[in-house]
């Protein structure tokens, strides 16, 4: 396979992506998973994405948003199980992760960023502890990637993808 970009996000101010896996079904189409939608490597806005292309790579789909909690959603990992199973890994970070780092992460965003980090946390430390669910989980889908299992905790980390 050939080097490709699957997504350039260029414009805004969450345009941070990492971390990609990728896995192909028997029938030849490529999934891959990722962070996205942040500010940065570590802030607190990670979703989980995924990209879809059914011509080897040429084009993709656009992001689909398969992680979105009130945490740090980082570190999708995707895994083809065959007969359209798939297994998606993923962990965050408890809130007071980032409340805790306050300062570095003020120095980090010296600019208009700064204010929108500040409002955030400001979110997390008024958020319900069982909002505060964090640690290692996996999703499973049956359907080809189309719906999502409830979030299943896992006592280990696979931060870049199953195997």
């Amino acid at each position: 396979m050939k080097e490709i970009i699957v997504s350039r996000v260029s414009e805004g101010i969450f345009n941070y992506q990492g971390w990609p896996t990728i896995t192909r079904d028997e029938h030849g189409t490529l999934y891959v998973a990722c962070s996205g939608h942040r500010l940065a490597h570590v802030c607190p806005f990670g979703k989980d994405l995924l990209y879809i292309s059914h011509d080897e790579g040429e084009t993709w789909s656009s992001p689909v948003i398969v992680n979105d909690t009130a945490l740090d959603d980082r570190d999708a990992g995707i895994l083809s199980m065959g007969d359209g199973k798939f297994l998606l890994t993923y962990f965050c970070h408890p809130r007071d992760f980032y409340i805790k780092d306050r300062k570095r992460l003020a120095n980090t965003f010296g600019d208009h960023r700064q204010s929108l980090i500040e409002g955030m946390l400001c979110c997390l430390e008024g958020m319900d502890e069982d909002r505060n669910t964090y640690g290692s989980f996996v999703r499973l889908s049956s359907d080809g990637c189309r719906k999502w299992s409830e979030a299943i905790r896992v006592p280990i980390s696979s931060p870049h993808g199953p195997t």
